[in-house]
């Protein structure tokens, strides 16, 4: 079978999330429809029955009706942004989404087969991120009409998002290389794009997005080395060892260490003293880890331990030789920016331990100090915001290793962000 159509097959797999948990019964159909119009009922019934009228007053909460707004158009955007305030607070606050949804949802996981808008299950127990089969098969990313359309698809009082990376990372190169720094990009490839039997076993591993091989190649073209770390994944998972979190939408400790230690020697020969010398002394030392991911906390169940165990997982926690938890380093010649891949493993909020994340991971392979600015969410635009509000942390950097999901580049927003000179 030929890419393209493994990557159809892919395509109708999600278009159709069904099929990759079972068909759904007419029975069953009827069941999710009728649940659906009983739960939307219920809202308005309950909240009367409480006395709970909605609180409309709110709506206007956070917007300043003391500061006339410049002009008619600016004022629908503050009504439109209060208005998406209050719809999130009504979400947020329900009280009988609190007591109906979990119930609703795993009645719909067990008996259709249904996730969420955010969140499909898989075959055998596989949860997955909807937004990355959105990058995966949806259309290319680099395509002039997707982008036109993400341009315009955006909230109407919201800043127009920027959606091509391109500029973006153009730029920062160019201001990287100011500074004599190199630039290095690693998209994380999307959960399915690897473990592709958590869709169906007989989708062919890996899959991309039609427009990932031209963009490395606008890449290379301008001097930013891309790193494929597809078939390192692939490795992984060939010798029967998980890439990627079966209820969570991050890589395994087992990925982050084997990138990292493919990475390592990829800089080592590149750049060799110029790093630094090698003289970190950390250690690794194996530390489990158990829980449930991020995705089986999108899903909001209840009763889930009857329908999903918790994993458990392997992860090197690096120590200095007295102890002491890793740490970054502002004077290190490597600085790794990134999203939650690279902190999956290192902040405790995301409920995966500590010490043990991709920065981690590099610093103790390579044996040298390594800096980290990352942030959970926002890689395509809000942690280039905060290195512009911390530009001296370039002043002693060799090379930036820009590490993201790679959904970023289809669903991100890309804005060119001016880091001030340093020290």
């Amino acid at each position: 079978m030929s890419r393209k159509a493994h990557t159809d097959t892919a395509r109708r797999r999600y278009e159709n999330p069904e099929m990759a948990a079972g068909s759904v019964s007419s029975a069953s159909g009827w069941g999710l429809i009728l649940v659906s119009l009983l739960t939307l009922w219920a809202v308005p019934t309950w909240r009367a029955a409480e006395g709970d009228a909605l609180p409309v007053a709110s709506l206007l909460e956070g917007w300043d009706r003391g500061r006339a707004a410049p002009n008619l158009l600016a004022a629908n955007h503050e009504l439109l942004a209060a208005i998406d305030r209050f719809e999130t607070h009504l979400e947020d606050t329900s009280p009988v989404l609190e007591a109906l949804l979990p119930s609703v949802q795993s009645w719909q996981l067990r008996f259709g087969g249904k996730g969420n808008e955010t969140v499909y299950p898989g075959a055998e127990g596989w949860l997955l991120l909807r937004a990355g089969f959105d990058h995966l098969v949806g259309p290319p990313f680099l395509d002039p009409a997707a982008l036109e359309r993400r341009r315009r698809g955006g909230d109407s009082w919201r800043p127009e998002p920027q959606p091509d990376p391109r500029p973006a990372l153009f730029d920062l190169q160019r201001q990287l290389r100011e500074r004599g720094v190199d630039l290095m990009l690693l998209p994380v490839p999307t959960k399915p794009a690897i473990e592709a039997q958590s869709v169906a076993p007989d989708i062919v591993r890996p899959l991309a997005n039609p427009s990932q091989t031209e963009f490395v190649r606008q890449m290379d073209a301008e001097g930013i080395h891309v790193v494929d770390i597809a078939a390192t994944l692939n490795e992984l998972t060939h010798s029967g060892t998980a890439a990627y979190l079966r209820t969570d939408s991050h890589w395994s400790p087992a990925a982050v260490s084997k990138v990292a230690a493919s990475l390592a020697a990829r800089l080592e020969s590149a750049y060799g003293q110029e790093l630094g010398p090698d003289d970190a002394f950390w250690q690794a030392t194996p530390t489990r880890r158990a829980g449930r991911g991020d995705l089986w906390r999108l899903l909001r169940l209840s009763g889930e331990r009857a329908l999903f165990d918790e994993e458990s997982v392997m992860a090197d926690e690096i120590t200095s030789w007295e102890g002491e938890l890793w740490r970054p380093s502002r004077d290190a010649s490597i600085l790794v920016l990134g999203d939650s891949f690279v902190n999956v493993y290192s902040d405790e909020s995301l409920h995966w331990g500590r010490a043990a994340g991709f920065a981690e991971q590099l610093s103790f392979h390579l044996q040298r100090p390594v800096d980290r600015l990352a942030r959970n969410a926002g890689a395509s635009d809000q942690v280039r915001r905060d290195l512009a509000r911390s530009p001296d942390r370039l002043d002693s950097k060799r090379v930036v290793i820009y590490l993201f999901a790679s959904r970023e580049l289809s669903l991100g927003d890309w804005p060119v962000v001016e880091i001030a000179a340093g020290r």
